[in-house]
């Protein structure tokens, strides 16, 4: 069966002509690891589900684990490497300012996959936010990760803050605790109501 992806059309943001587009992805969900297991069972019935969950669970802390220990792993999805981010000063490793960041690259399972795909373009897209991109300024992350004290640039369009009310701006929500953070930008770069990039700086 073939798979299908669809998006709209809408404004390169990053230059200046006004007749660059770029597709937008339409989402169609998240899909968590209880879906997956249930999708696992419709292609196999004779899988217990305890089993599934103990193959993944093991599966996810071997490779970890692999990572962690410098190993590279190469897997039919996908192929992954860890490395050290932040400047390290003085010749010593500071978890407050330096990190280890796993990069994954699709592989041959995904490339078929993507030869398989279809994309279907539903158009321009409506004069509504969207958000292009996100990246954490102190290390070049664009995966959603943010440094504390540092910034943390979102770009994409009709990106704006107005009003006066409480509720109004942008807040970042601490997944541990569910507490949730407001934020004001710390500088903004030339905008349009097509092209906005905007720095905030996470506490």
């Amino acid at each position: 069966m073939k798979n299908k992806l669809q998006g709209w059309l809408a404004p390169n943001t990053l230059i200046e002509d006004p007749d660059d587009r770029i597709l937008i992805l339409k989402s169609a969900g998240t899909i968590d690891q209880e879906r997956i297991y249930d999708e696992m069972r419709n292609e196999d019935t004779d899988l217990r589900r305890e089993t599934m969950v103990h193959t993944v669970t093991l599966y996810e802390r071997i490779i970890s684990r692999f990572l962690m220990n410098g190993n590279n792993v190469n897997t039919g999805l996908f192929y992954a490497t860890s490395r050290a981010t932040g400047i390290i000063e003085d010749g010593l490793w500071n978890p407050e300012k330096n990190d280890i960041y796993v990069d994954f690259t699709q592989n041959r399972v995904l490339r078929d996959e993507i030869r398989n795909t279809q994309v279907e373009i539903l158009g321009e897209r409506p004069d509504t936010i969207y958000f292009t991109g996100v990246k954490d300024c102190s290390n070049d992350m664009k995966d959603g990760h943010m440094t504390p004290g540092r910034n943390f640039r979102v770009t994409g369009a009709y990106i704006r803050v107005e009003g006066d009310n409480e509720n109004v701006g942008i807040t970042l929500r601490n997944l541990s605790d569910d507490t949730v953070t407001k934020v004001t930008p710390t500088c903004s770069a030339p905008t349009t109501r097509r092209n906005c990039s905007s720095s905030y700086r996470p506490n």
